[in-house]
Order: C-alpha cells, then structure tokens, then sequence
C-alpha cells in the first residue's frame, strides 16, 4: 500500500511541469488584416500576450491553478499524521459475558470492536496485528498479520462468549509476544485501567438472580432465591416458574447495592426443575435467570451383607431415601440388583458390577489392592481433595485403630486415610461403579463411638450413590461437569438447554463435560449396548452465569508487563489527509473558476 501511494504521487508529479509548459508555451502570431489602425493597440497586446517564454506576469488565475495542481499532488501522497503508535501491536479483547451489556451502544463488546478497528487504522503502513480474544480461554484470532482487510474482517466477525476471561493467562501471553517483537499493547476490556487500557465501561447498574435452592420440608417443595442488585434501586417483579409453568410472582423493592432473599413456598411436588427470573430490562441480560435441578428422590435399594453390625445397620438407616436389605455371609452367592453394595468382613468371589460397594475389612484380595498385616495406631487424612470432600466436617485424627490392613493401591485407587505411611481407606471409580475400601474391622476401632462415623458415613454414601453428574451443583458458565457412567451404558448424550445433543462418550471413561456455555438446565441421557435409554439412570444438572460478571462496576488496575521494549498504545489514532488535501483543491478549482468567469483578470 505504502509503495503504491508513493508511485501514485510520482506519476502525479508529471502535471506540474506539463502546466507549466502549457501556461508558458503560447501560440506563434499570425498575419491579421485590420480595418482600421484604431484597432492597432489591441493587436500588438495581443501579439505580446501570445509570444513564447515571455517573463511571468502576476496572474491570479495561474496561481490559483498551480496551487490545486500542487493539492492534488501532495493529496496522491496519501498523508497521514500518526500519534506514536508501534509498528506493530498486540491487541487483547475481553469476550467474557459482562462485555454483553447493553450500556454502551450497541454494547460493551460493539464499542471493544470499534476500538480495535480505530488502533487498526492507527497502524504505519506495512504494521502487523496480533489480536487475542479472552473468554474461558484465551484465542489468538490473528498473529502478526498485515493483510488489513483480513483483520478487519477478523475483528468485525469477533463474538462474545457467556463466561468469565482467561484474562491473567491472555495478559502473559501478550507480554511475551511483547518481549519478542517489541509489539506495543492494548487491552480492550471493561475490568481494568492503566497505561495500555481500553476502558469499555459504562453505567453498570445490574440486577441478578445470584442463587436458587429446592428442599422438601415435611413433603412439600419449598425454595428460596437471592436477587442481588448492583447500583440499582427501586421495584423489581420476581417470577418462580416450575417445570416451565409460572407458579408464583413477588414485587420486591431494592436499595443500590444491595441483596434480598425470596422464599417461595408451596410449589408442585411433583416439579423436576425451578426457574427464577427478573421482569424488565436492565443492562445484562445474561443474569435475568437462574434454575434449579430438584432431586428426582427415587428410593434407593441397598444390601447390607454382615454377620451383625448395628453400627453399620444404624448409619445406612439414616438416610432416608435408602431401602435397606440384610443378608447373611452364610447365604451370600451372586449378589445384583441394587444400587449400593455394603460389605462387612467378606467379599463375593465376583464384585457386583451393577452398583456402588463399600467393603469393611475385605476377607479376600480386591483387585488393584495389595493386603499386608498392618498395626494400630491414629489415623491421618490424605493431602487430596477428594479426601477434603469425603472427610469435610470430620477430625479423622480423633480415630485409633488397635489392627488394620495396609493397602498398597494400583489399578485407578487412590488414597483417603493414612495410618502411618501406609493407605488404609482407598476409594475408586471404576465401571460406572464407585467403591470404598475400609481396611480393618470398625470393631476394632473407636470409630463407632465418635460422632464423626455417622458423618463419614454419610459422606461416603453420597459419593457412593451420587448420579450420572456426581451430584454436582452450583456450576458457573464455562465449569467442567464430571460424568459418572452407568455400568450397563456404552454412550452418554447430554442435551443442552437449545435442544442441540452432545455426545460426552465414548470413549470410556468418560471425561468431564466441558461445553457448559449457556446458563440453563443440561439433561445427562445413557444408552444400553441394546442402543436404549438406561431406565432411572437419567440426570440433570443447572448452569448459571458468574457472579463476577454481574457486578458491572469492578474495575482493576491492569498488571505492568516488564521486561518489553514496545510501548502501550491506549489512545492511539491517525488522521489520514489525503481526502482533505483533495477536497481543498478542488475548492481552489472552483475559485478558480469563478475568477475567470465573474471577476477581473490581472
């Protein structure tokens, strides 16, 4: 581009002395005959005006000429005054779901855009582009481009995610190009200011349904919601809908700044899922609604195999939604059938592969598990966090064994409680199953006596027993979700809250569900070898946007990336000249034009 101006000028420049010698070369005189010698003086003025290379005389008409030729020469240069920019620039957009906001127009991320395409035109001829956009994960949609029509195509096509920005990661990212190729940089977003910030920011005032909870008190669905206002005050219409059919509708007034807590009561029982919305409109949207998953409470059938085990018996009786069977070791055979398998002493020559098993104090080698004789002494939780979920709210070091088998793990176990250096709590998923290991007898223990055994219980039973989703709940726009297969299933589908049907496995095991970017209720659907849906292995689960994207006022200082040789580019612009420069000869054209034809030559 910069070349084809330059020539574009050159080639211009032709027309100035090709004026000069048209305005200089005049016609040769020719005879005239004249009636009267009256007319002499005319003539011989005549005769002087058309004489070649005759000394310039000061004409306004020529100058007025020669400065819209000289205009239109300068113009052919294409000029433009820049105000510092680099040569090159690293551009970094936040796409997160904040950047969705209707404050600025047509919002936050239209005017993010508009700003980068102004730093685009900023750029020398000849300038390169890196552009990343920032949402779970940050993206380089161009890398050291010069093609301007290409990145302003790229930065037109840009679009918004629902999500939090990878912003940390983004930013290092950028230093290092920085430090590479001395790129200055900009980071458009409406979360920071400093020195290479593009503030995006507007009003911000928001509302939010922060939260949205379900039990069944004494039989009957109750559920409370937290609406949470930033910067705003006044009246606000709540509405609880259940299964998609509005049940109840609250008019609450709100102070700026400020969070209230709804209660909704005596909601259909029979209800699979809650939504909670704002009336109006408000900046975001993308905050208007949250939803809640309602447990589906089938009852739970459980095999209790022991010889006599009050203990054990007690706490499984705890819960409620468990149907407990007993079975004697002696009649013991081929157990299937449930959904929980307890073992107290012994083990089947076959596991169970149809459900959940804890085993007390295994009789036989489990598989993946290597027995030795271990002694007595306290017990210690492991450094894991899945022993902080299992063991929350238990001081496992109150608990002493008197003898205990030591566990040494292979084969995907992995450890929950230590005696010593040596495992002898272990836990493992495994054919859509999940098992426990408890290496010793609780009769040779003070477990039974502490009030934390019924709690560990629990807690090891709401693992055990937890759906498809693990019982997951509270997941934030962009969270991954752990799918638990069925033992029985060979492809999981999850349904979306458009409709649209992802596949989440094969392969086996499955990984955890990433494509959680829209705020709604995703349903987990197994299928059988027979390609048929697993009965009662259905599961669902809400997604809801983040907090922090709510609050549309939090603004940060942006981190100083050292080390870098370019500069920060927060304010660029240029100002191209050449229409300008243009446009002005051609007023000189028209002057032009109208001295010659209304005005007096001199």
């Amino acid at each position: 581009m910069q070349f084809l101006s330059v020539a574009l000028g050159i080639a211009s420049s032709v027309a100035l002395p090709a004026f000069l010698v048209l305005y200089f070369l005049k016609r040769q005189y020719e005879v005239l005959p004249v009636p009267s010698t009256r007319l002499w003086r005319e003539a011989l003025s005549q005769l002087h005006a058309d004489r070649p290379w005759q000394k310039l005389r000061s004409s306004l008409l020529f100058f007025l000429q020669l400065a819209a030729i000289l205009l239109l020469i300068f113009s052919a240069f294409r000029p433009v005054t820049r105000s510092g920019v680099p040569a090159e620039m690293v551009i970094v957009v936040d796409a997160s779901g904040s950047m969705q906001a209707r404050d600025l127009s047509p919002d936050r991320f239209g005017a993010a855009k508009a700003e980068a395409l102004k730093l685009l035109d900023a750029l020398p001829e000849g300038g390169r582009l890196t552009l990343i956009a920032v949402g779970r994960t940050p993206v380089i949609l161009l890398s050291r481009a010069a093609d301007r029509l290409q990145a302003r195509r790229v930065i037109e096509g840009m679009r918004c995610e629902n999500g939090g920005a990878a912003m940390d990661e983004a930013l290092q990212l950028a230093a290092a190009l920085r430090r590479e190729t001395g790129a200055g940089i900009a980071v458009i977003s409406d979360r920071y200011q400093g020195k290479a910030a593009i503030p995006t920011l507007g009003e911000g005032t928001n509302r939010a349904v922060e939260a949205v909870a379900a039990s069944k008190v004494k039989g009957q669905l109750q559920a409370l919601s937290v609406i949470r206002s930033y910067g705003f005050a006044g009246a606000v219409t709540v509405e609880c809908r259940a299964d998609g059919r509005l049940v109840d509708a609250r008019e609450i007034e709100f102070l700026a700044d400020s969070a209230q807590t709804v209660y909704w009561n005596n909601l259909p029982n029979d209800a699979k899922a809650l939504n909670v919305r704002l009336k109006g409109v408000d900046a975001l949207s993308l905050d208007d609604s949250a939803d809640c998953v309602i447990a589906s409470g089938r009852a739970i059938k459980a095999l209790l195999v022991t010889k006599q085990n009050v203990f054990l018996e007690a706490a499984l009786k705890l819960r409620e939604d468990i149907e407990l069977f007993k079975q004697s070791p002696d009649t013991l055979d081929s157990p299937k059938g449930y959904d929980l398998y307890v073992f107290d002493g012994l083990l089947p020559k076959a596991l169970p592969n149809d459900g959940s098993i804890i085993v007390f104090n295994p009789a036989i080698a489990v598989d993946g598990l290597e027995q030795s004789q271990g002694g007595g002494g306290t017990l210690a939780a492991a450094q894991s966090a899945q022993a902080a979920s299992m063991l929350q709210h238990i001081d496992i070091g109150k608990a002493r064994l008197a003898k205990s088998m030591a566990l040494t793990l292979s084969g995907g176990w992995q450890p929950l409680v230590f005696l010593g250096d040596k495992a002898v709590v272990a836990v493992r998923e495994q054919n859509g199953g999940r098992q426990v290991v408890l290496g010793f007898d609780l009769h040779d223990s003070n477990l039974p006596m502490l009030k934390e055994f019924p709690i560990l219980m629990q807690n090891m039973l709401s693992w055990a027993l937890s759906d498809a989703t693990g019982g997951v709940s509270g997941v934030i726009i962009g969270d991954p979700v752990p799918l638990l297969p069925h033992a029985l299933a060979t492809k999981i589908n999850v349904v979306t809250p458009s409709g649209a049907v992802e596949q989440a496995a094969p392969p086996f095991p499955a990984a955890p569900f990433e494509q959680t970017d829209v705020p709604g209720i995703y349903e987990v659907r197994q299928y059988g070898s027979d390609g048929k849906e697993i009965a009662n292995a259905r599961a669902s689960f809400a997604v809801k946007a983040s907090h922090g994207e709510s609050d549309l006022c939090a603004v940060e200082q942006l981190p100083v990336m050292d080390n870098a040789k370019g500069g920060s580019a927060t304010q660029a612009g240029s100002t191209n000249w050449w229409l300008y420069v243009a446009l002005a000869a051609m007023a000189l054209v028209l002057i032009e034009w109208l001295v010659m034809r209304y005005g007096r030559r001199v």
